[in-house]
């Protein structure tokens, strides 16, 4: 058992579903990730493997609430918070309105308690990590919008080219059966 893994996740379940639910969400999943269900693929393996985990964690009742607490005091050393929706950490500013990203869940009553630090500290550390993650970001998303953009034009030229390409291939099929209806 690792507290460090969502295992909820791994099986598309909340914390709060009951064993039937969770069992009911193994039984599709393996259903669906088995190799013998792909044609002998291994492409599904991943998530396959994952689900068998999962359940073996949280289908036992002993193991599930040594797993939920575990996981809750490894969250919470990191200053993180468990989503109620989807089982995985996260990290909130405070604020009113905050969903979870991955199922919008809404979590502001989940705030963790906040640890005493001096202003120093925050103002030394805290500060400027938080704005250099913010410039981080916008670096990150205007470099991917750069990419973006430059992909896109990129596609657009090769399709213009290989429809042009299709439109010269077709007029000179055109041609080639008039001459042939005319000769």
């Amino acid at each position: 058992m690792n507290p460090q893994k969502n295992y909820y996740l791994a099986l598309m379940c909340r914390p709060r579903d009951d064993a039937e639910t969770l069992k009911s969400a193994k039984r599709k999943i393996v259903k669906r990730t088995h190799s013998d269900a792909n044609g002998g693929s291994e492409k599904y393996r991943v998530l396959f493997e994952a689900a068998v985990e999962a359940w073996e964690v949280l289908g036992d009742p002993t193991k599930r609430e040594q797993y939920d607490a575990a996981r809750e005091q490894w969250l919470s050393e990191r200053g993180a918070v468990w989503c109620e929706g989807c089982g995985e950490g996260l990290r909130l500013p405070n604020g009113n309105g905050l969903r979870c990203p991955l199922c919008k869940t809404p979590v502001e009553d989940l705030q963790p308690e906040p640890k005493p630090h001096s202003s120093a500290w925050k103002s030394s550390v805290v500060e400027p990590l938080v704005e250099s993650g913010v410039r981080i970001g916008d670096t990150v998303l205007d470099a991917s919008e750069r990419e973006a953009e430059r992909l896109g034009r990129e596609l657009m030229r090769q399709s213009a080219t290989l429809l042009s390409g299709l439109i010269v291939s077709g007029f000179d099929s055109a041609r080639r059966r008039l001459k042939r209806k005319r000769g």
